[in-house]
């Protein structure tokens, strides 16, 4: 069996490198993570700011209604 040695160390080569991609891997995983919580935080802050500016545009859409009616009413003399 003359020709193992280098074939177990082609094999120890590989694993290495297999070894070395998994590590890669799993600190891209945890940077992954990490820009996932930033983001969830960044979307929660974003949705709260755009329900805030829709309650702001639904009640400036009520007063404007209601401002309209009133000038309607008095035009038309309902009052």
């Amino acid at each position: 069996m003359p020709d193992l040695e280098p074939r177990v160390r082609a094999v120890e080569v590989h694993i290495e490198h297999i070894r070395d991609d998994i590590a890669e891997i799993k600190s891209g995983l945890k940077d992954v993570r990490q820009d996932q919580k930033y983001l969830s935080q960044d979307l929660k802050g974003l949705s709260n700011e755009l329900n805030s500016k829709f309650n702001q545009l639904l009640w400036a859409g009520v007063g404007a209604t209601a401002f309209l009616l009133g000038v309607m009413g008095k035009g038309f003399k309902w009052y």
